[in-house]
């Protein structure tokens, strides 16, 4: 049997930041410990620690630079070492605000469900779109709650929102309600933005039906793809899956529609219906 105490006795871990987009890496403070328990019929050894970030002085002494960031983990055990990433479920939201700089930070979690940080959305509809993943569905007869955490409610209460749900299969099929914003405790508890959301087993117009949604965040005539799909079962149930933020999708048009937009006359009638609706109709 190898001895491992000094080993052990050398175990740390190291905590560091990495912008996505820039790949800069910035180490944190962080303090380590060992824990000893029993297990089974030997010792099981385990490293637990903290680390602290303060984006008013996290990147070398100076303020972190608005963006996402990414958190690794880096293990060292004598002569080996490891890295990896924080992964989970979304179970914290909460979004808090710098001491010093005033600066918003919101945690999020990547499509891999893995964790980071991100200074400074860029906006209201960014910040909810970060942590969309934690999204809860409450069910009740007829129709269901969707539950989706806002990391940061401003004291103006936020702009009016609505949550869209829309299905691409087949021929298009959108349900919107109006979104609730409960302001939560800042730096303790998350808000939520709730919308009641009609369900039938049988389409109909305005209602939820069998089969996958791709959900939006509407706030001020524009969307937002938020990263979960909704998925209701031919029995009624209502489930919520993680997920890639939907998109957009473009105008799907029958074969007859496709030809007669070769036409040159027909094709610039076209081009004039969109821009007037676009600039006068759907504002």
């Amino acid at each position: 049997m190898a001895d491992v105490s000094q080993a052990a006795a050398r175990a740390r871990f190291e905590v560091y930041i990495r912008q996505e987009d820039t790949g800069v890496i910035h180490f944190l403070p962080s303090r380590c410990s060992m824990i000893r328990s029993r297990h089974r019929n030997g010792v099981r050894l385990q490293v637990t620690g903290t680390a602290r970030l303060d984006v008013d002085s996290a990147a070398t002494g100076d303020p972190l630079p608005p963006g996402l960031w990414e958190i690794h983990v880096r293990m060292y055990g004598g002569a080996q070492q490891a890295r990896t990433r924080v992964t989970g479920s979304p179970l914290n939201c909460t979004g808090m605000v710098a001491d010093c700089s005033r600066r918003l930070i919101v945690p999020w979690w990547s499509d891999r469900g893995e964790l980071g940080i991100c200074v400074e959305p860029r906006s209201f509809p960014e910040s909810i779109v970060l942590v969309s993943p934690g999204t809860t569905v409450i069910r009740q007869r007829k129709h269901v709650f969707v539950v989706v955490p806002v990391p940061y409610v401003p004291p103006s209460g936020g702009p009016p929102a609505e949550l869209v749900f829309r299905q691409t299969t087949g021929r298009e099929r959108e349900v919107a309600a109006p979104a609730l914003v409960e302001p939560g405790v800042p730096g303790e508890l998350a808000g939520r933005l709730i919308a009641k959301i009609p369900t039938r087993l049988a389409y109909r117009e305005g209602f939820l039906a069998p089969g996958v949604w791709a959900p939006f965040l509407r706030v001020d005539g524009e969307e937002t793809g938020l990263r979960f799909k909704v998925e209701m079962n031919r029995g009624g149930r209502v489930e919520i899956h993680r997920s890639a933020a939907a998109r957009l999708s473009e105008p799907w048009y029958p074969l007859l529609k496709r030809v007669a937009l070769r036409i040159p006359l027909v094709r610039n009638a076209v081009r004039v219906t969109r821009t007037v609706q676009r600039r006068y109709m759907l504002n």
